[in-house]
């Protein structure tokens, strides 16, 4: 991936390297719905980024739990793809029973889940047994082995080899059948985790391709991880946002501050919430879930402005005017209600209120970003592939410009950029192996502000 170098700098490794500045006013492809989350569940795989493209997958691997239920929004929000991480932590301990003094049954993850197994004859069929695993009230797998006159142990060990729950071990020296009823596994623990392991845990998924990262957390001490994290991966070539934020339950003046403090173009920090249709409320966490799930699929062409919360009934919270303001100020994203009680979206903004030196405004909306990391990511995807292939000469950079400005051409047609042009830089010729190219892009924003005149006339002629 491209990698960061600055005005003068000449790199040691072969590679494609990029940099942007406030002059500033591919191959066609899936650049939208790519989550990253980190979480603390009660089951599941551990110390291992899975990737996952449905909720009914997560579940089947992680179980339900509130970790799992944020995941559920974060599709509800429009992801297509969530790369999960299952913290190891500390002191977790796996559930277990030793089943009639014969056989030790025990949970394949870490954690306080319901699991049983349950044996029973198979209904219609009297020459097989059942093990059935419940999962609480719900079955989850169903095993069975013929019945045997004496001993019944190894089959059931063998028949169970393929549980995705429970393993399943012979006791020292036991023998005979097991006695048919269930066997309710207890003492698993779950594990203990501290921010430190969400900080161990974010560069794992470095390998991966995603526009978004969050956790299941919105303590403070976890967010900012989340915020270095993302700030540090950029001089590495990997432009990614975080979404964070706060409850409605924190006084408003708080989120506000919080939000300021950020002061990022990759951080998008939420502070609304809404109600469902059953009048649950989502926030917190589960919202903070969502909208990562937004910011991540809407495609770069679209803002998020304005765009309705799949199933909301209702905000939770109604400000003023002055407040929506204030909140826009300090790079707060809010929701509010719509003309016909829509619930949407009210801005498009993160947290960015004092762009760097290199920056422009166009850096303080969700839209304008993700197109000018788009941009970038598919000029690199185009280029990557050139390194040590192209003659370092003039035919050689003409072809490279012309790949280059495909991709803004490809842009533009998409009214991501309104033009755009790529182009040798004039004030860095053409070396032995290296050259370097300046991309003149103009992204195009979404209209968001429209202001009406009205001119009334009286007259007492008709």
């Amino acid at each position: 991936m491209a990698q960061i170098y600055y005005e003068g700098q000449q790199k040691t490794r072969p590679g494609v390297y990029q940099r942007y500045s406030g002059e500033q006013t591919v191959e066609q492809g899936s650049y939208d719905g790519f989550v990253a989350f980190i979480m603390n569940a009660n089951w599941g795989e551990q110390s291992k980024v899975t990737k996952h493209g449905s909720i009914g997958s997560v579940r089947e691997a992680y179980g339900t739990n509130d970790a799992t239920d944020a995941i559920e929004q974060i599709f509800k929000g429009g992801a297509s793809t969530v790369y999960c991480y299952r913290l190891k932590g500390t002191g977790g301990a796996k559930a277990t029973v030793t089943a009639d003094t014969k056989i030790i049954f025990t949970a394949k993850h870490e954690g306080n889940v319901s699991l049983s197994v349950k044996l029973q004859s198979k209904l219609g069929d009297a020459t097989k047994n059942e093990l059935v695993v419940m999962n609480g009230t719900k079955v989850v797998e169903k095993f069975e082995y013929a019945v045997q006159e004496t001993d019944d142990l190894d089959e059931i060990v063998e028949a169970m080899e393929t549980s995705g729950y429970v393993t399943a071990a012979k006791a020292t020296s036991a023998t005979g059948k097991l006695t048919a009823g269930t066997y309710t596994l207890t003492s698993g623990v779950n594990p203990t985790v501290t921010a430190a392991d969400y900080a161990d845990a974010a560069p794992q998924f470095e390998p991966y391709y995603y526009n978004v990262i969050a956790a299941d957390s919105i303590d403070g001490s976890i967010q900012a991880i989340l915020r270095a994290y993302v700030e540090s991966v950029e001089a590495d070539g990997k432009n990614v946002m975080t979404v964070i934020g706060a409850s409605t339950d924190t006084a408003f003046a708080t989120r506000c501050s919080n939000a300021a403090a950020c002061n990022s173009e990759k951080v998008v920090y939420f502070g609304g919430g809404w109600l469902d249709a059953e009048g649950n409320a989502i926030k917190g966490v589960k919202a903070v879930a969502y909208v990562a799930g937004v910011v991540a699929a809407t495609p770069s062409s679209r803002a998020i402005t304005r765009a309705q919360i799949n199933g909301a009934a209702d905000v939770i919270e109604h400000l003023t005017n002055a407040q929506f303001e204030t909140a826009i100020e300090n790079g707060l994203l809010l929701v509010s209600s719509g003309p016909r009680d829509q619930v949407w979206f009210d801005s498009g903004i993160n947290t960015l209120r004092n762009p760097k030196s290199n920056q422009d405004n166009g850096w303080k909306k969700i839209k304008r970003v993700k197109i000018r990391y788009e941009l970038m990511k598919r000029i690199d995807n185009v280029l990557s592939p050139k390194i040590g292939v192209v003659a370092a000469n003039s035919d050689g950079v003409a072809y490279l410009v012309q790949c280059g400005q495909g991709i803004v051409n490809d842009m533009i047609g998409e009214t991501k950029l309104s033009k755009g042009s790529f182009f040798e830089d004039p004030d860095n010729p053409l070396t032995a192996d290296s050259v370097w190219f300046i991309i003149d892009a103009y992204d195009v924003d979404s209209l968001e502000k429209i202001y009406l005149h009205y001119k009334f006339h009286y007259s007492q002629n008709s």
